[in-house]
């Protein structure tokens, strides 16, 4: 099992210079992808984003690629804007009537956007470069996922051992309560005086028992505790299913809270839901 949360970065260097990329990874409902390069390599675009779609199933992932030049390979000036920013700087300073001084000022010509051009390299040749750089970092950042899902895993199976022992309270204490119902049905009538005779008592504690079952929620509380425990040994995204069957869960201790009538089973069944509640927020940032 896979967190969504996550982080890795990897480096691959050659005569063309330095090629890095680095993948931060956050919970998202679905696949979201974040590409960041730089324009000189904006071919390798859609390789990288489709190596990351092959690789990752969920998430927010932010991927960065990052080139560094060689040394030697040299920058480029363009001459033509160098041009055209003298020509309206002397054109200015003619207006304004200001004395100007362009010639000792070229380190700020050459910070001028667009003015220095890096070097150029073949997007070709990085290309094999980038398929092994992407599968380094995507086993990285995998590995990573792995180990915060494991931990995961570890709290969310001591909390269904604690939803487990709740569920199994509450079934030790049913016969009790169903035994109380009646008990409770015929001294409210001893109270109040009236002579109603065995049969009819022994039918209406039998429709408050019916009104009051909760074996089923109970059953399915189990069922979907021991599902949730099987999803967690999977080797596959489980995230979406675990995500409804947390909701599942809520459902039916919600339900079993309102029929029990009993402020025991009452009391267990609040237990439960604080339970499911903190393992839902936990399953958010499954794969």
């Amino acid at each position: 099992m896979r967190s969504m949360t996550g982080f890795a970065l990897a480096r691959r260097e050659g005569e063309w210079g330095e090629l890095a990329l680095e993948l931060r990874a956050v919970n998202h409902r679905y696949l979201d992808l974040k590409i960041s390069l730089p324009e000189t390599l904006r071919a390798l675009e859609n390789p990288l984003r489709e190596r990351l779609r092959a690789g990752l199933a969920r998430g927010r992932i932010e991927a960065q690629l990052r080139w560094r030049a060689a040394a030697g390979m040299g920058l480029a000036v363009n001459d033509v804007l160098v041009s055209d920013v003298m020509q309206a700087a002397r054109g200015l300073a003619r207006e304004t009537q200001t004395d100007i001084p362009l010639a000792t000022d070229v380190l700020s010509l050459l910070a001028w956007p667009g003015v220095v051009q890096p070097p150029v390299v073949a997007t070709d040749a990085l290309l094999p470069v980038l398929e092994a750089l992407s599968e380094e970092v995507i086993g990285g950042l995998v590995a990573a996922r792995e180990r915060e899902g494991a931990a995961l895993s570890d709290a969310l199976n001591r909390r269904l051992d604690r939803l487990e022992d709740c569920v199994a309270t509450i079934v030790a204490r049913l016969p009790e309560v169903k035994t109380g119902l009646k008990s409770r049905l015929e001294a409210r009538l001893e109270a109040l005086g009236e002579s109603v005779e065995a049969g009819r008592v022994a039918q209406e504690a039998a429709l408050l028992v019916v009104r009051q079952d909760v074996d089923e929620e109970l059953d399915r509380l189990a069922a979907h505790a021991r599902e949730v425990r099987r999803l967690l040994g999977a080797d596959k995204p489980v995230g979406r299913r675990l995500d409804f069957l947390m909701q599942e869960l809520g459902r039916e201790a919600g339900t079993l809270a309102s029929k029990a009538g009993d402020m025991e089973i009452n009391r267990r069944a609040l237990d439960c839901r604080v339970l499911i509640e903190e393992m839902r927020e936990q399953v958010q940032n499954i794969e």
